[in-house]
């Protein structure tokens, strides 16, 4: 939704210290000959909290032509540090084509903290990702990443900010740890049931 409105809301509330807005998108990144569909991240890189840099240099705060590059993505682009490589936005089913096209210049490496097994993702300023994505996401964002103060409660902030905001889910770190461990249970449990299946079967 508005991103712009929302976290000036959340900035007001006393405890909070940081808002990080992050949007996750699909786009096409293509290098020399090589081209690959690319999870791309905008974000806010001074207040961003999903990757952790491994070599080179991170964006800078007014950086719109830096990218950074998970190890996946690096390889199937076959890109290094100091590389450019064009970015293009979402598709237009009516040109068969990208509506938007833009070139970055590779600042470093990352390794992104929430990502899948082998997913090619990248991170840009979160501006130039809501431009290249088109007028349907400008000024949206998938996710906003808040950081409170030490000496508050976690669990009366979020209860708190669920109460103040109830257009938007409202989730603590544990509540998302939870959230993972039952679905991972379900998992388990899954794939023990299609196990001994096949077990029987074979």
């Amino acid at each position: 939704g508005d991103v712009t409105t929302l976290t000036a809301a959340l900035r007001r509330d006393p405890a909070v210290r940081e808002v990080a807005p992050v949007l996750g998108t699909t786009m096409q990144g293509s290098h020399d000959e090589s081209s690959a569909s690319l999870v791309t991240y905008g974000i806010t890189p001074t207040s961003q909290g999903i990757y952790a840099l491994e070599s080179g240099e991170d964006l800078g705060v007014d950086d719109s032509l830096g990218i950074l590059l998970g190890a996946p993505a690096a390889a199937r682009l076959g890109a290094i540090v100091g590389d450019t490589i064009v970015m293009r936005g979402r598709l237009d089913p009516q040109m068969a084509n990208a509506g938007a096209e833009r070139r970055f210049v590779v600042r470093g490496m990352v390794r992104f903290l929430y990502d899948a097994r082998d997913q090619p993702s990248v991170a840009v300023a979160l501006a130039a990702a809501q431009r290249l994505g088109g007028p349907e996401i400008t000024d949206r964002a998938s996710v906003l990443m808040v950081r409170v103060d030490e000496a508050s409660d976690l669990t009366l902030v979020t209860a708190r900010l669920r109460v103040a905001h109830v257009e938007v889910a409202v989730n603590s770190i544990d509540d998302l740890v939870a959230q993972f461990r039952l679905r991972l249970t379900y998992f388990r449990q899954l794939s023990l049931i299609l196990g001994s299946i096949s077990l029987v079967v074979t």
